[in-house]
């Protein structure tokens, strides 16, 4: 849970759990909770039943940014929930960042897409990988990836 630091800050309560797939209504708007776990384990959308809205907060951006995979989360989990949510009608996307998504299906594809081209660089930059490159080159000097 963040924690600012602040001594004098009051501690949250939780007056409300939200379940996957509970449902709230709001008048015109009915909300479903879609547990979305990948940047955290406990991340939720929020979907708009009538007009096929997304509320994404950390999950997606627009344009294929990366949210940041926190402690709790995993990039497995990610991948899958992402891949899930394409399972549903979606007009937009409202992220808790950055520009509204008026095109979600492309920026589905392109979270996926730069998640595992960024897991498998990852790999390549990894300690292990790059002792390993540098024995078998030789000990000379290693290009940057």
């Amino acid at each position: 849970m963040y924690k600012s630091g602040d001594l004098n800050e009051p501690v949250p309560r939780v007056h409300l759990w939200l379940e996957n797939r509970f449902r709230f209504d709001l008048g015109n708007f009915s909300l479903e909770v879609i547990h979305t776990p990948g940047h955290t384990s406990g991340s939720i959308c929020l979907y708009e039943l009538n007009h096929n809205v997304l509320f994404t907060g950390d999950t997606l951006f627009a344009g294929g940014s990366l949210s940041y995979i926190a402690e709790s989360g995993s990039v497995g989990d990610y991948i899958y929930f992402i891949s899930h949510l394409t399972t549903r009608k979606i007009n937009k996307i409202y992220p808790g960042h950055g520009d509204i998504s008026k095109k979600p299906e492309p920026d589905f594809l392109e979270n996926i897409f730069t998640y595992i081209l960024h897991s498998f660089i990852s790999d390549f930059r990894h300690p292990s990988f790059l002792l390993y490159t540098w024995q078998k080159s030789g000990g000379g000097i290693l290009p940057l990836i």
